[in-house]
């Protein structure tokens, strides 16, 4: 019987290539992107779960408490892994964790020649408690050891590569290198390189003590009052009873440590180590997160493309009834019965499912091929490593043949034997099969308007977050750190720099406006009316900055070169603080901070970006601080139409580079690159948005396609009729067109009022953001009505210009 429902199943799909066709790339489209998004989605959340500990481990973050809000952040002083130790009992292990992502390493080749080496990210200063809270593997050497010993190092299969060349990687064991022309150190171990899928991405880890000759805020490691992002403490707590304890006894070492009036703007608490990839609120060593709703979000769009897909099929399958409805007839004459029938059309649906997984497995080996760029990582379907895969794909299948085929198989199984003999199918309309068909395009044509309109917000917050004023320059701007805090060595770089025409402007800075690098610290004046101090961006810059970046000057003047640290401009957000009128009352008026003691206001300046527009304005400080000039940037000088000599200009900065570094890598960075760096999260998702948008209207038109061709079928005759009373071919489609107005205007209803409640929860994330207006959600009707018109536009003109003589003839 099998062999004949697929004999049966094989004849149907040759002598009906375009609808196989028509349904096989439907379903092989919707499929293909649903394993894309399950692939991704189960990727994201493996994160870390390699660890055995995984449901073990916690983070410490904490929330510093202002007036004027609350800032959470994961980086935690040097000395509060020791105290934990120290104090609290609960916790079984603690490892300390100060990331440094990259820098410069040297090595000796084998010729004897020194080799400098650019590490991007993976450099972390660590102990050996690493090796109890986390699993690495390692593969030769003692680990623990160069943990515990400064100046030791443990490096990565890969970094043996990198470093070291084509050698065994056991030879590894006691070569030396060279950190930052900094830091000595030998290897004392080498590890397995560690998962993609980790917010601990190490591959060089040295011993935490090493640091204090390379990081200079580390000082002797007990300092309280210094605190970076880069510094983190996990813990190992093996029962999560204990977890409300230890975040109490945190609470303890503040007031033990710092001081109860300390304890009330200071928090300490423990994050699972589950939420630390998808908690967007605090920084992680990746420099990467992704919510969960987020992938939720993908989840669904997933499961929308499979059913706009089933939808699809559904409505080719019921299209091709008239075609198959002296089959049918037939079959039921001679005795076949309906559940013989449901099963060989069944049969017919799972075949074209199969089909269609197998093309659905290129599809999606395809699209994650390109998806490299847009994702960040690479991804396979590697469905002999991932049994999962293969779960998802039989899921699917069965899913698929289900849904698709069920209501087609009871539809033309239920079909009446004379009716179906004589090719007449009202008893399929009184079954009220083009009510149903209708609901299930207005289902397609929801989900695509939801699609577009989703895709028109997100790429309108881009083109916002790309074109908005952030208060200062940023085109024809060239950075770069310093690898030298050395004022002689700062003003060398500058006079070699500007002795080319090329170069407009250099400046150097903690950072630019916009930077990677911050300083905050506390500040107040009595005119704040507030006991409790605020929190400010303290910026050290030289006295060309201003100027360098327009910076817009309300009141006062720009810093001098010999200013000291105790002047400062403040930004409008801070002057707006002090209750004045006229930014030139600020001048003079002196704050109380916590970065170098009083500062006396010289000027104020219009406010500036100094983060990304998810984020409010900071409090800003410039002060004069040569002590923190650790980034150079640079102007190109443009011509009359305003263009620069880009080339020439770096090959005389990296000319000048050699002279006055000669020891260090030559490297730099597009500000603008830098800036839209920030966004790329957001770009991401408009990105996949485009893309699942542009693919679920395809496949929406397939299944428009199917709905016309079944209406013009069913109204052949009519349209004979109407033509023959003298209709034209305009008068015809205006009763298709009515049609598909009447469908896509039910859809629209749906779609609007969940898109504006999504998209409205994502833009609230953005403290900078557009308006969701009427406009979004009108062009999505016109594009969707535009669409769907060019889809049914071909089968509705050939179905009216069909000869009357034909369509009225009764066979």
């Amino acid at each position: 019987m099998f062999k004949n429902f697929l004999v049966t199943a094989l004849r149907n799909l040759k002598r009906n290539k375009v609808y196989a066709l028509l349904n096989i790339f439907g379903l092989a489209l919707g499929i293909g992107c649903a394993l894309v998004i399950f692939k991704v989605i189960t990727y994201e959340l493996s994160y870390d779960k390699f660890h055995g500990n995984y449901d073990q481990i916690y983070r410490v973050v904490r929330n510093d408490i202002y007036p004027d809000g609350v800032q959470q952040g994961s980086g935690v002083p040097h000395p509060l892994g020791v105290a934990i130790r120290n104090d609290i009992s609960d916790v079984k292990e603690l490892v300390r964790t100060h990331y440094s992502y990259g820098d410069q390493v040297n090595t000796i080749d084998k010729y004897g020649n020194l080799v400098k080496h650019d590490i991007e990210s993976g450099i972390v200063f660590t102990e050996p408690e690493l090796l109890e809270v986390f699993d690495f593997e390692i593969l030769y050497g003692n680990a623990k050891n160069a943990l515990e010993t400064p100046n030791q190092v443990v490096i990565s299969r890969d970094m043996v590569k990198r470093l070291f060349g084509d050698i065994a990687v056991a030879d590894a064991i006691g070569k030396e290198l060279n950190l930052a022309n900094k830091v000595d150190l030998s290897v004392g171990a080498v590890m397995e390189n560690v998962s993609k899928n980790t917010v601990l991405p190490f591959e060089i880890m040295i011993s935490y003590n090493s640091q204090k000759d390379y990081n200079i805020y580390y000082g002797d490691g007990k300092r309280w009052n210094s605190t970076s992002g880069s510094t983190n403490n996990f813990l190992l707590i093996d029962n999560p009873d204990k977890v409300a304890s230890v975040n109490q006894q945190l609470k303890d070492l503040v007031i033990k440590y710092k001081g109860e009036e300390a304890a009330e703007k200071l928090e300490f608490y423990l994050q699972p180590m589950s939420e630390v990839h998808f908690d967007g609120r605090f920084d992680n060593y990746e420099s990467r997160s992704i919510s969960k709703s987020m992938l939720m979000a993908l989840g669904i769009i997933g499961l929308f493309l499979v059913i706009t897909a089933c939808i699809n099929f559904i409505n080719l399958a019921t299209a091709q009834a008239v075609k198959r409805s002296k089959e049918i007839g037939i079959r039921k004459a001679i005795g076949v019965g309906k559940r013989l029938l449901i099963t060989q059309f069944m049969s017919e649906t799972f075949i074209i499912t199969l089909i269609s997984v197998i093309f659905a497995l290129a599809i999606g080996e395809l699209l994650l091929y390109n998806l490299v760029d847009v994702l960040g990582y690479s991804l396979h379907l590697d469905m002999i490593s991932q049994p999962k895969i293969i779960v998802f794909v039989i899921l699917v299948t069965v899913f698929v043949s289900a849904l698709s085929g069920f209501y087609p198989s009871f539809l033309l199984s239920r079909l009446n034997t004379i009716l179906a003999l004589k090719n007449k199918l009202s008893g399929v309309q009184k079954g009220g099969g083009i009510s149903l068909r209708r609901a299930l395009v207005v289902i397609q044509f929801a989900i695509s308007q939801v699609l577009i309109i989703g895709t028109l917000v997100v790429g309108a917050q881009m083109d916002y977050f790309y074109s908005k004023d952030l208060g200062f320059s940023r085109d024809a701007i060239i950075t770069t750190y310093l690898p030298e805090n050395n004022n002689s060595k700062t003003e060398v770089f500058r006079n070699k720099m500007q002795e080319s025409s090329l170069i407009q402007d250099v400046t150097f800075s903690l950072a630019p406006p916009r930077g990677n690098s911050n300083s905050f610290s506390n500040f107040n004046n009595a005119r704040t009316n507030s006991e409790d101090d605020f929190h400010a961006n303290f910026k050290a810059v030289d006295h060309r900055y201003i100027d360098f970046f327009n910076l817009e000057l309300l009141a006062g003047r720009k810093l001098k070169a010999n200013d000291s640290s105790n002047y400062a401009v403040i930004n409008r957000k801070v002057f707006d603080l002090l209750g004045l009128e006229d930014p030139e009352e600020a001048l003079g008026l002196v704050f109380t901070t916590g970065f170098n003691g009083p500062a006396k206001i010289v000027g104020v300046v219009e406010n500036f970006h100094t983060n990304s527009l998810r984020d409010k304005l900071d409090y800003v400080f410039l002060v004069h601080d040569p002590n923190f000039f650790y980034e150079v940037s640079f102007k190109f000088n443009t011509d009359q139409n305003g263009m620069a000599d880009v080339q020439a200009s770096i090959n005389h900065f990296e000319k000048v580079w050699e002279e006055v570094y000669p020891e260090y890598l030559f490297s730099f960075e597009f500000y603008d690159e830098q800036l839209a760096r920030a966004y790329q999260d957001e770009k991401r998702i408009a990105t996949l948005f485009q893309l699942f948008s542009a693919i679920a209207i395809f496949i929406g038109c397939l299944g428009l396609y199917g709905l016309i061709s079944f209406i013009a079928s069913q109204r052949l005759k009519e349209i004979g009729v109407r033509k023959v009373l003298g209709a034209t071919v305009w008068n015809i489609l205006n009763i298709f067109s009515r049609e598909l107005i009447y469908l896509l205007i039910i859809a629209f209803v749906i779609a609007a009022p969940l898109s504006f409640y999504f998209m409205n929860e994502w833009l609230a994330d953005f403290e900078y953001r557009i308006s969701l207006g009427a406009t979004y959600f009108i062009v999505a009707l016109m594009a969707s009505l535009l669409i769907a018109i060019i889809t049914v536009g071909y089968k509705t003109y050939f179905t009216a210009t069909v000869n009357p003589v034909i369509s009225l003839k009764d066979e």
